[in-house]
């Protein structure tokens, strides 16, 4: 999370007028700017920036915000890289974000790249289904040279082909789930309803360690029950305790490096151990 003041500091030292010129062309209207919408098309401008507020406002669209939401939308970036390019135009230094949090961006833009290369290979692999995939870019004017410069690829009909490749990789399912890149069908076929590694959620969430109010929140914002619920994790046991004590069924998955250390107090141990997700199908 980057500091509220670091955020203050940026928005003092940055003027929404100029930021917003750069994109559009903007009329002086009193105490406003006003200029045709960049996020719709239209005719007639509807679109203002608000000096004294430091904001701006689409009345054709709805859409409105400060600069840094503004910098969002016009460049389709995240909220970080808005603020970072914003702090490059006015000087200063790139935000420092926690640790915790510094780690799992990362982890999302590997996986993400990842993900890529994924698709990529599958578009040059030899199947007929690839192959009718590089007759429809073709159809669309793109040579080879254009498909590997942007890294063009296809998906797969069978929709698990780049899950398994993910969690092959070390990513944890909640990770890949999160992102929207792919569920473990099975998972899905044996009628959990949800499922999360509790590590992963924890530090989305800035929780060093889960308690009855983290999976609390956690259920509620999935439309879960408890028992409804199973909580699988593929890291140390910290997290199993909480978990049961919320009536949660939980799983521990023994996988790499994670050896699992059988805890003193009964409460702590899982409800099952299991070596990889397979099994899964035998005890739920």
């Amino acid at each position: 999370m980057i500091p509220h003041e670091y955020i203050e500091e940026l928005t003092r030292r940055t003027d929404i007028v100029d930021v917003v010129g750069n994109y559009v062309q903007l009329k002086r209207k009193g105490r406003l700017y006003g200029g045709l919408c960049p996020f719709h098309s239209e005719k007639t401008p509807s679109f203002y920036v608000y000096p004294d507020t430091q904001s701006f406002y689409c009345f054709g669209c709805g859409v409105g915000g400060d600069v840094i939401h503004f910098v969002r939308r016009i460049n389709s970036i995240d909220y970080t890289e808005a603020v970072k390019m914003l702090a490059a135009r006015a000087g200063m230094p790139e935000p420092q974000e926690d640790d915790k949090t510094g780690r799992l961006r990362s982890r999302i833009l590997s996986m993400n790249k990842e993900a890529a290369r994924y698709f990529h290979a599958c578009l040059n692999s030899t199947v007929e289904e690839a192959r009718q995939a590089r007759a429809y870019w073709r159809r669309r004017g793109l040579d080879d040279k254009t498909i590997v410069r942007f890294g063009l690829g296809y998906a797969p009909d069978d929709g698990q082909g780049l899950y398994q490749y993910l969690r092959d990789k070390g990513y944890l399912i909640s990770v890949i789930a999160n992102q929207g890149l792919g569920t473990e069908k099975r998972l899905e076929n044996w009628g959990i309803r949800k499922y999360f590694d509790s590590v992963t959620a924890s530090a989305e969430e800035g929780v060093a360690k889960p308690d009855l109010e983290f999976f609390r929140r956690a259920l509620n914002k999935a439309g879960c029950s408890a028992e409804s619920s199973v909580m699988i994790g593929d890291r140390l046991d910290n997290d199993i305790a909480p978990a049961k004590s919320f009536g949660m069924r939980t799983v521990w998955i023994k996988q790499g490096f994670s050896v699992y250390c059988s805890p003193t107090c009964p409460q702590e141990q899982p409800d099952h151990i299991i070596s990889n997700l397979s099994e899964l199908k035998n005890i739920l």
